[in-house]
């Protein structure tokens, strides 16, 4: 059977369970003609009839009850796949997989992911604090937090979350010791951290 039946497969299934076609076009939104067009096509494609028809009634022949059991089987699990698709689009539930560099994850990441999972219980979180390079979409990740210039990748979606401000300091008894340095290649003489 050819997927893009799924219309006829509405309407037979609609006809039998409300008993008549002018139903079944009620419930579906189409017309009488539409649902009538819609099973023929199943009748020619199956080349089986599937109905018995008279002016006051529908009965299912044989070969109609074997495809009405399994279409409507077909239908009602289509209707749940919307519904776990439509819940899923309320609240977030899985896992989220996130990395980070150690500093940056630990300090400001898990205060945040913590507060942000209490509020979304279906919500689970695989963390990897790490400061070796990640291939995000390689292995997986759905968030990668980083320092510095973002890369050019088309394949991910980068936003600048915030700006850090670099310093040089030292103690004034560290510099009345050492003196100051003068340049930023001076720094390589000085202990640093």
């Amino acid at each position: 059977m050819e997927i893009n039946r799924i219309g006829d497969i509405s309407a037979f299934v609609a006809s039998v369970k409300y008993g008549s076609y002018t139903h079944a076009a009620k419930h579906l939104g189409l017309s009488r003609s539409a649902i009538g067009k819609s099973i023929v096509r199943l009748e020619e494609q199956m080349e089986v009839r599937l109905l018995n028809r008279t002016t006051r009634s529908l009965s299912l022949t044989d070969e109609g009850r074997i495809l009405f059991d399994y279409c409507q089987q077909i239908l009602e699990g289509l209707e749940e796949v919307d519904h776990v698709m439509a819940s899923r689009r309320l609240e977030p539930i899985g896992t989220l997989k996130v990395t980070a560099p150690h500093s940056l994850g630990h300090r400001y990441i898990l205060p945040i992911l913590d507060t942000f999972l209490k509020k979304w219980p279906g919500l689970k979180a695989d963390i990897s604090f790490t400061d070796r390079f990640v291939d995000i979409i390689e292995e997986g990740f759905d968030i990668g937090i980083r320092v510095g210039e973002p890369k050019d990748d088309s394949r991910l979606l980068t936003r600048t979350i915030g700006w850090q401000k670099m310093q040089t300091c030292a103690s004034p008894q560290y510099i009345k010791l050492y003196g100051s340095p003068q340049t930023p290649e001076d720094l390589a003489k000085f202990d640093t951290i």
